[in-house]
């Protein structure tokens, strides 16, 4: 005779266990990661690359190998990994990922392309007022402010004359470069997040250490103050890119930029 209260005591959230509650059958890993709970050990993980998802036995993959259930290589693309919360971080091709890494959430490929715009000139004008508290004159997804707020504190948002920006402060560059840290600029598009983002703006100026010419640069006035504008382009994703795959975009194109 079948016992339903040892069925029921060997099911958690519908998924099947072992005698032993070691295993569950399969796990997604997106949604767990909601719960704040320990990963469980599953036979199978469901994990989500860009707005797929993949199943895989192993609980532990090498970022070439991740990047690999999605059709992808560590030579086309870079692999960032998300966590609940909002914290990203870059994934390397031979690093180590452990699947029952509490708060993981779904990874994000960033394909090693973009389109050099032309050397012409964009003068846009926009006042950023001195002060000491940060501006939020408009609203983002919430999936953006939580991004923004885990990773940039510091982050602003400003309107002038109609035109909506996200400025990033102390916003990283890595080394190579004549500075450490700088200011980034990004035109939020009307239409967003299904319209697409575009290009970069920094200040102060970006110059190469080596002193080799940075392609496809203009100034642009922001201020008062002529901030670099880095034309740089590549496809929309609908329903996969957003602010933050933006962002991690503009550290590719900075890390991109020394290698060329």
């Amino acid at each position: 005779m079948t016992n339903s209260n040892s069925n029921n005591e060997n099911n958690i959230h519908g998924h099947a266990i072992d005698a032993e509650n070691i295993e569950v059958d399969l796990l997604d890993l997106e949604n767990h990661s909601k719960t704040g709970k320990p990963v469980p050990k599953a036979r199978k993980y469901r994990l989500r690359i860009d707005d797929a998802f993949y199943e895989t036995e192993k609980d532990v993959l090498t970022g070439a190998e991740i990047l690999g259930l999605a059709s992808k290589s560590p030579s086309d693309s870079t692999l960032r990994q998300r966590l609940h919360g909002g914290k990203v971080e870059t994934v390397a091709p031979e690093q180590i990922v452990r699947l029952d890494t509490p708060g993981l959430e779904r990874f994000i490929v960033i394909p090693k392309e973009n389109t050099e715009g032309e050397n012409n000139i964009v003068d846009v004008n926009m006042a950023i007022q001195s002060t000491s508290a940060l501006r939020r004159d408009f609203s983002l997804p919430e999936t953006d402010t939580t991004f923004l707020d885990k990773n940039h504190p510091n982050w602003e948002a400003i309107t002038d004359n109609g035109i909506p920006y996200i400025i990033l402060n102390n916003f990283p560059v890595p080394p190579g470069y004549n500075h450490s840290t700088v200011k980034a600029a990004i035109i939020i598009t009307s239409g967003y997040p299904l319209a697409a983002l575009d290009m970069v703006y920094f200040f102060p100026d970006l110059a190469r250490a080596d002193g080799r010419m940075i392609n496809a640069l203009a100034p642009h006035t922001i201020c008062g103050q002529q901030w670099q504008r880095w034309s740089r382009h590549y496809g929309w994703r609908h329903g996969v890119d957003d602010l933050t795959i933006h962002v991690e975009r503009i550290k590719s194109w900075l890390d991109d930029e020394l290698c060329k």
